[in-house]
């Protein structure tokens, strides 16, 4: 018992148990005005309490956590009797209508955050039986489905203020982001006995009906109520967006893919304003990418949105960045375009974070009278490389000051390209005969599609005696082709016994993840990377780039390249700014005959290309490997040259280690470099990493050969 010194004589107030260590206790009204001014004193907060009249008067419902012990307290003159088998709920019963109001949210907005025991089973029970005697019936809600996290996709309830759902272990407040206006919303988990309650001067209460699981009832759903479709998944996706879980924007996209909206476009050729959304890539971060066409000579588009369940970004008057489409020419699906202006293309970046998840947002073109022509693209998933491909195709050929490069496809295709890269890829490693115990280089090629050098490789590799003490690996970049390589090597190695390795890659993931791959099995002390249309000339190569690179305490060594006619293919490799401003990569001497005086020199050069590099291992693991941020296959050999190039040591050309080079075979196989902006996409961001370096390094090389 607890003694308080609160009234002029002794009074025992009754408490009761409410979950948590917490007690409802009824005061007399007589005692309110002093439990207004003072309290209790001698307990610790929190503290409450509620007025509340009915047939039997007016007193004061007090909420409290007293001591743990009461029997140490000293007697005094109130006395606190807890009545641990008591039923709270009798000291909750005759009210009238108000103070029922007023009680439920007491308990659901003071005593269940205060005391925190919303997940109480008693006080849960408590809070449905107070609801159940206060609150007006507001009819049923119905559960149509589960979505993520047990939450439920549900239909009915008119709710207007805080909403509680009541269920038999615990009592929580729902998501203050829950569109309580919708025919359909996505709410906290349900089961059917659960209750949903409104608190307020008139609480009101609904029930819960026909509980439904998962997914695929969704989609059951949808296809029973084709009319509900966009009303069901929008309240999937009110609720989904933002993604705040990996399991989220599963569910999200699995709904869009299963149950794709309708696409819609305007291209009617017998009216004067046209256009399709053909394209939205969702980045999963930020915002979705937009591709389409458009056709309005008379200029009737005054603005233009974006929108997703019932999220509007307003784009700007420059959002939509066009440029001319010579795929459409002036004739689209068929129909011919009135007039002679032609379609223009267009592309958009929309930055807001509940679009970062959609595959089909809605572009509405809205017009000068108020009118508003919307624009719905198919539904398609796009694995991240493709995804990257199809921004880098969107332009044609811009220039790299082109504004729409700049602010859309480099910021996008950057972003995809990352994520791509960091995508987990476990590859498959198949060695073929008894490698070299201890290897002295290792020989990575990246393989891609063509295969025609690789049995004059292998023989002249065989052929070498210095390949003894060398591995030779190749790392497969289109793993569709894995038997097929495998086959053929198996039979290369019993035809000349040369030991090989297989690194098959998970997917195409470009010549820098593939020889880095490659790198991370290879033993060597030193690495050799080397293009799969690379033939020596003659054995002996190896170990002349090997000593040639210990003895000058070089950062890397590459061979002269011949093209298949003799000439020069490369002798080194050297920086040129362009027109534009921008560098490029050049070859020494390339295209003149291969004892130019000048090809014949061993000397340092700017860079070497990765067509034939040799380096150290360390060396190469201290700076991370190939630089994994360029798109395919470009700049990145000179980019591991100048990070090699940091630490002082130079980068050395042997014109006595010499080999054929097929160039760019593989390469023009790639659609995703063949028919896209991924070269200017890698000369915009070798040029923006190195530009002063560069600059600098060239006005040195300048200098030595003036002298």
């Amino acid at each position: 018992m607890l003694y308080m010194e609160l009234a002029p004589e002794p009074v025992r107030l009754r408490a009761v148990p409410i979950g948590g260590g917490a007690v409802l206790a009824e005061i007399p009204a007589a005692l309110s005005a002093t439990l207004a001014q003072s309290g209790l004193p001698g307990l610790s907060p929190p503290f409450g309490s509620v007025a509340v009249s009915g047939p039997g008067g007016e007193r004061t419902l007090a909420a409290l956590r007293p001591p743990a012990d009461l029997a140490d307290m000293e007697p005094n003159e109130i006395t606190l009797a807890i009545d641990a088998a008591g039923d709270p709920f009798d000291l909750c019963t005759s009210l009238d209508s108000a103070s029922g109001g007023r009680l439920l949210d007491f308990l659901l907005g003071f005593c269940r955050t205060a005391f925190r025991i919303g997940a109480d089973g008693d006080f849960a029970a408590l809070a449905r039986r107070v609801a159940r005697d206060c609150a007006v019936p507001g009819g049923e809600v119905t559960a149509l489905a589960t979505v993520p996290h047990g939450r439920m996709l549900v239909r009915g309830g008119d709710w207007t203020g805080p909403v509680f759902l009541l269920g038999r272990s615990g009592v929580c407040l729902l998501d203050r982001q829950t569109d309580r206006r919708a025919a359909l919303r996505v709410i906290a988990a349900l089961d059917a006995d659960d209750l949903l309650v409104t608190t307020g001067a008139q609480p009101r209460l609904w029930t819960v009906a026909g509980v439904g699981p998962a997914l695929p009832h969704v989609l059951a759903l949808i296809d029973s109520q084709p009319s509900a479709r966009r009303d069901i998944r929008a309240a999937c996706a009110r609720a989904l967006l933002p993604a705040r879980a990996a399991s989220d924007a599963a569910l999200l996209r699995e709904l869009q893919v299963l149950a794709p909206a309708e696409p819609r476009g305007h291209t009617d050729p017998a009216r004067p304003l046209q256009g399709v959304l053909d394209i939205a890539i969702a980045d999963g971060q930020d915002g979705v990418f937009l591709r389409g066409w458009l056709h309005d000579p008379l200029e009737l588009v005054q603005s233009v949105a974006v929108s997703s369940s019932g999220n509007t970004l307003e784009l700007g008057p420059d959002a939509l960045h066009r440029m001319p489409r010579g795929d459409l020419g002036k004739v689209v699906d068929g129909a011919a375009f009135r007039g002679e202006q032609a379609a223009t293309g267009f592309v958009a970046f929309c930055r807001a974070p509940f679009l970062a998840h959609v595959l089909q947002p809605t572009l509405s073109l809205r017009l000068r009278s108020g009118a508003t022509i919307e624009l719905v693209p198919p539904a398609r998933t796009w694995p991240l490389a493709e995804a990257r491909d199809a921004v880098l195709s969107s332009l044609g050929t811009p220039a790299p000051d082109d504004p729409a490069m700049r602010e859309v496809i480099i910021p996008v295709a950057a972003r995809l390209h990352d994520a791509a890269m960091r995508a987990p890829r476990a590859v498959s490693v198949r060695r073929i005969g008894q490698p070299a115990r201890a290897p002295r280089q290792s020989v990575l090629v990246p393989l891609y599609r063509t295969l025609r050098f690789l049995r004059f490789q292998v023989a002249a590799f065989a052929n070498d005696p210095d390949f003894a003490q060398a591995e030779v690996i190749y790392a497969l970049d289109s793993p569709e082709q894995a038997a097929e390589v495998e086959h053929l090597l198996r039979g290369l190695h019993l035809m000349h016994g040369l030991p090989l390795t297989l690194v098959v890659m998970p997917r195409n993931c470009g010549y820098a993840a593939a020889t880095n791959e490659a790198a991370r099995v290879a033993r060597g002390a030193s690495l050799l990377l080397l293009n799969s249309d690379v033939v020596p000339v003659a054995p002996g190569w190896l170990a002349t780039l090997q000593q040639a690179l210990d003895a000058a305490g070089a950062a890397a060594a590459g061979p002269k390249l011949l093209l298949d006619d003799g000439s020069l293919q490369h002798a080194g490799l050297y920086f040129e700014r362009w027109t534009d401003g921008l560098w490029l990569n050049r070859h020494y001497y390339k295209g003149l005959p291969r004892l130019w005086p000048g090809a014949s020199d061993r000397r340092e050069v700017p860079a070497v290309t990765g067509a034939a590099l040799l380096v150290q291992r360390d060396d190469y693991e201290a700076v991370g490997g190939v630089c994994e941020d360029y798109v395919i296959g470009d700049y990145e050999d000179s980019d591991l040259c100048l990070r090699l190039r940091e630490s002082g040591a130079p980068i050395l050309y042997v014109p006595e280690a010499e080999l054929f080079h097929f160039e760019r075979r593989s390469i023009s196989l790639h659609q995703g470099y063949t028919r896209t902006t991924a070269s200017l996409y890698n000369r915009l961001l070798h040029h923006q990493r190195w530009d002063a370096d560069i600059a600098a390094l060239m006005a040195r090389q300048d200098m030595a050969l003036a002298a």
